[in-house]
């Protein structure tokens, strides 16, 4: 079975992998406006490599397949699509599809395999949730194979920033919502059913969705923690610190003697504001929530004081661009891309040994074998706490690379090496180590996943 194969789970935190012939253009400029935090950019197309010389044998290697029938019930059925969503032709039958709105999502995939969960009546299958080859118990796999998660899992909801849990059993993503003439990030989730297809998306409740974008950069291993971006309790704190400012205000009105004196009391209050504000609004946007029955936890902030980023959208200078980052499996290693005074490009990754009160100092730039003059970003530390991984568009292109720590210290690292030519193009993924053989990775406005083999790259 895969789940004793080795694997690893990509996935881009807060970014997308874009195709030419995906109306980028359009998808792209909502992305821009949901989150002015992910560097925008086309990506050239990708290609992938063909499956269907081993579709054939797609059912001999499943184990799963059932024999279709015309009884009524729940079957599971694997065929390849005819006649745009209208006729799934088996092994053994042509079966019927009934008009439905997952049929709408089958027109599109004419001549493609897909395995349905159908409600058969008399010969018609009534589709509920289906997946697009490769499947995810299928043996025979070619390493990196993409394909695309069903848009009923998502709702046709403008959709990005896919991860999934340690175990494979929940799919986690960020949603692009419209909110009048701009709109918000939300974070929605599905569920692997008990017949390994995923379920209609929800979308989060509180405390992890509010007022403020937000996204799941990350579920711990454990499966009962998330690492999480996004901005909260903030708002109360600027609350009660402007409402702080107004007593202190009113005190030195009382206590002044003349006008020079309380002006100066004035200015003295707020360089004090300033300062506290500008202290709150650029702590690092990462927090942790841990799972509770059936929600969450408020999440709490990564203790960073810190913490500054001088990379700004070129349009609009108070929004910063963040570049991702990783923890360390014992949770005390913290490597990000950020953008420093002494960084050597755009986006530079550094990394920070938490302190013995608990805090992150900030890091210490990985030098330039690491870093180039454009965007290293996205980084991903792997469950040897030894391999990292990240995305850089100084290079080849921009592409997915790896480089592995030299020694016991945290300041030496191998010349990077591209993980895999299918994956050129890929802007910001994560790779995270599970038993289900699944991996994420975004794309304008869809969710995509990638099987993958081996957990090092060819030479």
């Amino acid at each position: 079975m895969r789940s004793k194969l080795q694997v690893m789970l990509i996935l881009s935190i807060l970014g997308f992998l874009s195709f030419t012939d995906l109306k980028a253009k359009d998808s792209l400029k909502k992305l821009d406006d949901a989150a002015s935090w992910i560097p925008v950019r086309k990506q050239n197309s990708i290609q992938f490599a063909s499956q269907q010389e081993k579709l054939k044998n797609t059912t001999a290697n499943l184990s799963d397949r059932e024999t279709p029938n015309t009884e009524s019930g729940y079957k599971l059925l694997i065929g390849k699509i005819l006649q745009f969503g209208k006729l799934l032709s088996t092994e053994n039958a042509y079966i019927s599809i009934e008009s439905n709105e997952i049929t709408s999502e089958l027109s599109k995939l004419n001549d493609k395999t897909v395995r349905i969960l159908c409600s058969m009546r008399g010969s018609t299958c009534n589709p509920i949730r289906y997946e697009i080859y490769p499947f995810l118990n299928s043996k025979e796999i070619e390493p990196w194979a993409i394909k695309k998660i069903p848009d009923y899992v998502n709702h046709n909801i403008f959709a990005f920033n896919p991860t999934v849990s340690p175990d494979g059993k929940y799919l986690f993503w960020t949603a692009y919502i419209k909110q009048g003439k701009s709109g918000t990030q939300k974070i929605w989730y599905s569920k692997l059913d008990e017949k390994g297809f995923w379920e209609d998306g929800k979308e989060m409740n509180a405390p992890l969705n509010n007022e403020m974008p937000s996204a799941v950069i990350s579920a711990l291993p454990g499966g009962n923690e998330l690492f999480v971006f996004g901005t909260f309790g903030e708002k109360e704190l600027l609350d009660e610190l402007g409402k702080d400012f107004e007593v202190k205000g009113e005190l030195a009105a009382r206590s002044s003697k003349n006008s020079n004196e309380y002006r100066k009391k004035i200015e003295e209050l707020r360089a004090e504001y300033d300062e506290k504000t500008k202290q709150i609004t650029r702590r690092v946007p990462l927090y942790k929530s841990f799972k509770e029955k059936d929600s969450w936890s408020k999440p709490s902030i990564l203790k960073f004081p810190d913490f500054y980023n001088l990379y700004r959208k070129k349009n609009d200078s108070s929004q910063e661009i963040f570049g991702g980052s990783t923890l360390s499996s014992s949770g005390r290693i913290l490597i990000y891309s950020s953008q420093h005074k002494d960084s050597k490009g755009k986006l530079d990754l550094y990394v920070s040994k938490m302190s013995s009160d608990g805090t992150f100092p900030l890091g210490t730039n990985l030098g330039e074998v690491v870093n180039t003059d454009h965007e290293e970003m996205a980084p991903f530390l792997a469950s040897d706490d030894r391999t990292l991984y990240f995305s850089s568009d100084g290079r080849k292109g921009i592409s997915i690379y790896m480089t592995k720590r030299i020694g016991d210290g945290w300041d030496q690292w191998t010349k990077p090496t591209e993980v895999s030519e299918n994956l050129k193009g890929v802007n910001f993924f994560r790779f995270l180590q599970i038993a289900t053989g699944l991996t994420s990775v975004k794309t304008v406005s869809c969710l995509w996943l990638i099987f993958r083999r081996k957990c090092v790259p060819k030479k």
